[in-house]
């Protein structure tokens, strides 16, 4: 180990949810904002049961993961 450098995981599990990369973690972080507005959460929750007659997304929580978002 190197410097001071500490590293630690706050939660381990496994997911099958949607991640979306950017090319930067403050694309990233922008993206995660905009999915906690009340409209865009709209708009995200219609798309997903557009594209499914046997899946229906309830809850959409964005996680900012480094350069990426995923959708829980």
């Amino acid at each position: 180990m190197c410097g001071n450098t500490v590293s630690v995981v706050s939660s381990d599990g496994m997911s099958r949810a949607p991640v979306v990369r950017f090319s930067r973690a403050s694309r990233a972080h922008e993206a995660k904002v905009w999915l906690e507005d009340d409209d865009n959460y709209k708009l995200i929750m219609d798309a997903f049961s557009s594209t499914s007659r046997s899946v229906s997304l309830f809850v959409c929580l964005s996680v900012c993961l480094s350069q990426s978002v995923a959708l829980l």
